[in-house]
């Protein structure tokens, strides 16, 4: 049996303003979790700005100098790259990335692939999709005949960081007050400003109550922001916040974008109105609504109107019995150890006996 110490987890991924962060923040928390039990992990970004990112916490990270949209050309630079590395299993996370280079990926090391869709079988060794919308009896029909490909489904596999195991549960915090808003990494839809006037000009709703934004580094609207919260006590801005579940944790209620930052605050226990911004977030949402752990606040692109969860979220802040519903709703979702079941299911493949959790 090979030692976990002897293999290296490759992950090509990518962040930009326009693809986001939660691609690559994902793929680092199982890079985290791998580190832990002793597995070398390293990051292929197609810009420098990405790579850099991966290496300021830690990581080995190369970029890439490609278009993010078109991976094919970077097939002979992994190679070289899999090939400079103890025995590798390569964890490819993007849209972009096509059948075509998914089959020589797999030719050059084990392979595994994030997939959020699950409408077409993906060449692959391992494929992972934690979204509590992933419906194994349809991937069962799908991968049919596909007896080379495990798949890893449903939100026991969601990757959060460590930080979001054992927390004190919502009804037995001392104390909980105001609302978090979370609006992604990059914010391509200028969604923290819409709320932020929408929020400035409903007295009704803010009661008193404070209103932190939680922002990504490539917030568009930082400038404008920071000037509104200048002038509103009740807007606060939390920027570059690394105790993401201890922010969490202080609040009553949550006003949130689908992502991996839903199955977070569901870790949190923390009673959500969540919201859909793009194509991949949907199905999410609609799942966690009809489980019963979040509350809609609907589909906010384009001319998607703001206020559609800003009245959903009003409803919620006035029954209490809700919120504590949501909440046990919410903590049966996760149990916080979906990044240690990717990493030690993912060294599995190279042969390395990490006694993978049930």
């Amino acid at each position: 049996m090979a030692s976990v110490h002897e293999k290296t987890l490759l992950f090509r991924v990518d962040a930009n303003p326009l693809v986001g962060l939660g691609h690559l923040m994902r793929c680092l928390s199982v890079a985290d979790a791998a580190t832990r039990i002793g597995a070398r992990c390293v990051f292929a970004c197609a810009d420098a700005e990405a790579a850099a990112f991966a290496r300021r916490r830690g990581y080995d990270a190369l970029g890439l100098n490609g278009d993010y949209r078109n991976l094919i050309p970077e097939l002979e630079r992994l190679h070289e790259l899999a090939c400079s590395v103890d025995s590798c299993v390569l964890i490819v996370d993007s849209y972009y990335a096509v059948d075509e280079f998914l089959e020589a990926s797999r030719s050059i090391a084990h392979l595994a692939y994030f997939d959020d869709f699950g409408d077409a079988v993906r060449p692959a060794d391992v494929v992972v999709n934690y979204n509590i919308s992933a419906d194994k009896a349809e991937y069962g029909r799908l991968y049919e005949g596909c007896s080379g490909t495990e798949l890893l489904l449903g939100p026991s596999y969601a990757p959060l960081r460590e930080q979001f195991r054992a927390l004190v549960p919502y009804g037995k915090r001392a104390e909980k007050s105001g609302v978090l808003v979370c609006v992604g990494g990059s914010d391509p839809e200028r969604i923290a400003l819409r709320f932020a006037r929408a929020l400035a000009a409903d007295s009704k709703l803010r009661c008193g109550r404070r209103f932190t934004f939680m922002l990504g580094s490539s917030e568009p609207d930082l400038i404008e922001l920071r000037r509104m919260e200048a002038m509103h006590g009740w807007l606060e801005l939390r920027e570059g916040v690394e105790d993401v579940a201890g922010l969490m944790c202080g609040f009553e209620a949550a006003l949130s974008a689908s992502g991996t930052t839903l199955y977070e605050l569901c870790a949190c226990g923390l009673p959500t109105v969540a919201y859909c911004l793009s194509d991949d977030q949907a199905k999410p949402l609609a799942s966690f609504v009809a489980s019963g752990a979040m509350a809609n606040g609907g589909d906010l692109r384009g001319s998607g109107s703001v206020e559609t969860a800003l009245h959903a979220l009003a409803g919620l802040l006035d029954d209490e019995k809700e919120m504590l519903r949501l909440s046990d709703a919410a903590c049966s979702v996760v149990d916080g150890c979906g990044a240690e079941r990717l990493a030690e299911s993912l060294l599995g493949l190279c042969g390395c006996d990490c006694g993978v959790r049930e």
